[in-house]
């Protein structure tokens, strides 16, 4: 009775170890898949780290482009001041005239 006890026994440890490989290989598998992937996360991150510098440097760039712009944007309302006056002038040159002689 005790050898069929410790034969069942040795069975069921077999049986669990067994289920354990099987979850051990599992947990193996899972574990390449994510290695694999923090591998390619790691790879993408080279990867796009000049790219962060360059759309640093395009950032850059456009603030200097906003200041170009506004500069212009201030020359030319100056410019269009002085055609609008020098354009008024032309169309009534004896009231700028008449102006000046009083």
């Amino acid at each position: 009775a005790e050898a069929q006890i410790a034969c069942e026994n040795l069975a069921a440890l077999q049986a669990s170890n067994v289920l354990l490989e099987q979850r051990c290989s599992s947990l193996l598998e899972s574990l390449g898949d994510v290695g694999e992937r923090v591998r390619q996360g790691q790879q993408r991150r080279l990867h796009l780290e000049p790219l962060l510098g360059e759309v640093e440097a395009l950032l850059s760039s456009l603030c200097n482009l906003e200041s170009v712009v506004e500069t212009l944007d201030r020359t030319t309302a100056q410019v269009d001041s002085a055609v609008r006056a020098a354009m008024a002038e032309e169309l009534d040159p004896w009231e700028h005239v008449s102006g000046q002689q009083h």
